[in-house]
Order: C-alpha cells, then structure tokens, then sequence
C-alpha cells in the first residue's frame, strides 16, 4: 500500500475514532393540569400532585386547617365544616429531604431561660412526613405529594370524627323486583353493613369515593308506596373510610 493510501486510512480511522457521541434528547416535562401559585405553589401533572416550597417558607408555621369539602345527606355534618386542624411547618433535612413536622407547643419557655434546652430536647416536634425533592430551582423545591394527600394522615379528618361518623340513609327497592324486595326486608339492628359514598358508575355500580363497615343502630318499617318500597337506617361507622377503588 502507498504512502498516500497510508494516510489517507488514518485520516478516515481518525475521524472515525473522534466522532461525537450521540446525545440524548432533553426530557421534556409535561405540562401540568393545575397549577395554582401561593404561599406554596401547587401542581397536578397526570394523576400526580406536587408541592414547591420556597426556601422562606422552611421553620416557619404553618396552621393547615382541615374542611369537608361535601357531606351525605342527613349525615350530621356540613361541607365546608372544620374537621381537623394542626401546626406544621417544613424542615431541610441534612440529606436534602423535605420533613413536614407537627408543631407541639405542650411545654414552652423563652429562649433565654435556663430550663429552654431541657424543654426543645424533650419535647421533638415529631415528624408527619418525609419528602425527596424533585428538583430546587430559584429558591423553590419541588417535591411529589400524592400519596401523602392520598393517605390517612395527621391532616386528614381527625380519628375521633372517624369513630363517632354516623349516617341516616333511606334505602330504596322496586316493589317489581322480589330480590330487592327481600334485601330490603333482610335488615336488621345491630347488623354489619357495607356502606359506598361517591359517584356512581355504568350499571349503577360504584366508580369511585370511600367504603366503611358501618353497624345499624336503628331501623324503620317498610314503607310500601306503590312501586317503591323503603326503609330508613341509622347507621354507625365501625373504623376510617377506605378509598374505592384501592390506589
């Protein structure tokens, strides 16, 4: 082979050998379906929920006050009721994380006094929840929320709203169809039921909303009024609501 096709190999080898590797497109964020801006921006991006919390915000209180958004009728209590309420504030973590902790204000003293170190050491604000930032970007951190909305948390209804949830319901049958007519006569008090709350789907079936086991407490005759008969119940909640379908 000659000179000039030696050359002419390597120069193609060379540039074979330096060719720039491939680089990988930009993921594109989607584009959120709620996007509220405050004192903590919000965000909904698919079923998904995220929080911004400005660095200004971190150690300082928060009161997070808790409403029924919608209530059953005849259950007792009204949308837009005060059902739980509670002191937080957020918390960089010395890995970066987000805490959410509660604020106890059981036992207080003035910085200044002697007995202020034994009180904060005993006396933790202990933490409700624990969050890995998305991102942090112009003195804002991002961090996923979701199931923290989702779950049975210090914010959501208190557990003493939960147990003492009672609910009046009139249950309707076709006075046509025998197997409604014998479910309907088929209640009795102190009986353990089944209870769905939420919107309904194809079929009449449940789509979504919350389940409860819920215990009869009192019951009324059937009242046949041509081609309906109904019963009304008073029913007791036997633990928290869980949601329909499972997520």
């Amino acid at each position: 082979m000659s000179d000039r096709k030696k050359k002419d190999k390597k120069k193609k080898d060379k540039a074979k050998t330096e060719a720039p590797a491939p680089v990988a497109p930009t993921k594109k964020e989607a584009t959120p379906s709620i996007s509220r801006k405050g004192m903590l921006n919000v965000e909904q991006v698919g079923t998904d929920w995220f929080f911004e919390v400005p660095d200004s915000l971190l150690n300082k209180d928060i009161l997070a006050v808790t409403r029924y958004t919608s209530t059953p009728s005849n259950s007792k209590n009204f949308g837009g009721e005060e059902c739980n309420e509670q002191v937080v504030f957020f918390q960089r973590n010395q890995d970066s994380t987000i805490l959410l902790r509660s604020r106890i204000t059981i036992n207080v003293a003035k910085e200044s006094d002697d007995i202020s170190k034994a009180i904060n050491v005993s006396n933790e604000h202990p933490i409700i929840a624990a969050f890995k930032p998305e991102k942090h970007k112009d003195g804002m951190t991002r961090i996923k929320v979701t199931s923290f909305l989702n779950s049975d948390g210090a914010l959501s209804i208190s557990s003493g709203s939960k147990k003492s949830f009672t609910l009046d319901v009139t249950v309707y049958a076709d006075n046509n169809d025998e197997q409604q007519k014998a479910m309907l006569n088929a209640f009795y008090t102190d009986q353990t039921v089944k209870v769905f709350v939420g919107k309904m789907g194809d079929g009449n079936t449940p789509a979504e909303g919350e389940v409860f086991d819920a215990v009869i407490v009192s019951i009324s005759d059937t009242n046949d009024a041509g081609a309906v008969a109904t019963r009304a119940l008073s029913l007791a909640s036997k633990g928290a609501p869980t949601l329909y379908p499972e997520a």
